[in-house]
């Protein structure tokens, strides 16, 4: 609890396993993503929450927005990314060319892309603000889980499952 304050319960506006939420500051907007497809959305910091209906009954894994251009992401199973341009109001699934569990999506600050990771050694990479994706090579076949930049070296560290790291 923020403070030190007592947490206290909100109405739970799903029976269906959540998995992942993001909170952005500069909105206002919180989203939380689970199994099945499922997605709400608070716009008054959390205090109440809507399901949002998005064109996918996959498992939707993470979500989080890109400061730089101001949409959501949600990564999920069966290579699903859905796109937000309106503050998670409503989405549309982006063509990824994979069906791999798609992950963790982070911006390449020396070429402005966007990437995503998953399963099977995936990585995928935009250079429009993620409304079309390519492959990357990246010589594994690890579930890759997660991206940073080393914030020394600006090397792009893809970790994953066993244990694999991968730098560019």
């Amino acid at each position: 609890a923020a403070g030190g304050a007592p947490w206290q319960l909100v109405a739970e506006p799903t029976q269906t396993d959540l998995h992942a939420g993001h909170a952005d500051a500069d909105s206002g907007v919180a989203v939380l993503v689970g199994a099945a497809g499922q997605v709400l959305r608070s716009a008054d910091q959390g205090a109440h929450w809507e399901r949002i209906s998005v064109p996918s009954s996959e498992g939707m894994r993470r979500v989080t927005r890109d400061a730089a251009s101001g949409a959501w992401f949600i990564t999920g199973t069966g290579g699903a990314l859905l796109r937000s341009s309106d503050g998670a109001k409503s989405w549309a699934l982006v063509p990824t060319g994979t069906v791999a569990q798609l992950r963790a999506l982070i911006r390449e600050p020396d070429t402005d892309a966007l990437l995503v990771t998953g399963r099977d050694g995936v990585l995928l990479r935009s250079t429009d603000a993620g409304l079309h994706w390519s492959p990357l090579q990246t010589h594994t076949a690890s579930r890759l889980k997660g991206l940073a930049l080393h914030p020394g070296s600006g090397h792009l560290l893809a970790v994953g499952r066993p244990l694999h790291v991968t730098s560019r």
